[in-house]
């Protein structure tokens, strides 16, 4: 079992759900939110489990993200990959390779320049 997405909205956003084609062990909500002055931003929160592998993962994401290129999306959540690219003095595993590249290849840019999770190191 994967760590479950959540996405919460202000009340007076309208958003609604995208269809999503339910994929095993991966979680993921789309949405549609409509913005001031009619624009309107895709939401993709997802959550990839570190057991799952990062192609048939990429390969999903591809076919869920292809109708919706030409919009304004967003693409967030927890793929456990890293790069060196994303977080200066941080190691590159395959997982992040990977999603670089299909990051590089659909003009998508990594905003998160800093670690969100620190393990804690006070209860050896």
């Amino acid at each position: 079992r994967g760590g479950d997405v959540a996405v919460y909205v202000c009340d007076g956003l309208a958003a609604s759900r995208l269809h999503e084609t339910p994929t095993p062990n991966t979680e993921c909500v789309s949405l549609r939110l409509d913005l001031p002055k009619r624009k309107k931003l895709y939401l993709f929160t997802i959550y990839r489990p570190p057991k799952l592998g990062m192609s048939p993962f990429l390969d999903q994401l591809d076919k869920t993200l292809t109708p919706h290129l030409s919009r304004n999306i967003c693409i967030v959540g927890d793929f456990n990959a890293k790069h060196q690219d994303w977080f200066s003095g941080q190691d590159t595993d395959v997982n992040g390779v990977e999603l670089k590249m299909f990051a590089d290849c659909h003009s998508l840019q990594q905003l998160v320049r800093s670690p969100t999770y620190k393990p804690n190191t006070d209860n050896p």
